[in-house]
């Protein structure tokens, strides 16, 4: 997240008001900075009810944090092919 600050902050050279491209970039590292926020306040959980996991034998919510960032990670691959890349 703090890199993303850091590339908003200082390397890029368009704003949302330069037109199309800069308004569709900074949508969609928006939304994904905030699923990654989403992901990590999730591993959080995990990480907090990590006894109640082992002890239980109930992995759902670390089943789901698994699938979430397997779901975010695919998106990021084509947000970065479609907004560094292309």
């Amino acid at each position: 997240m703090y890199t993303q600050y850091v590339e908003y902050r200082d390397h890029l050279r368009f704003t949302q008001s330069d037109g199309v491209y800069g308004r569709i970039f900074y949508t969609l590292t928006g939304f994904h900075g905030s699923h990654v926020l989403i992901g990590i306040y999730m591993l959080i959980m995990v990480l907090i009810n990590l006894d109640k996991y082992a002890l239980r034998n109930n992995h759902m919510g670390v089943i789901a944090a698994i699938w979430y960032w397997h779901f975010v990670d695919v998106i990021w691959v084509f947000l970065y092919l479609f907004v560094y890349i292309w």
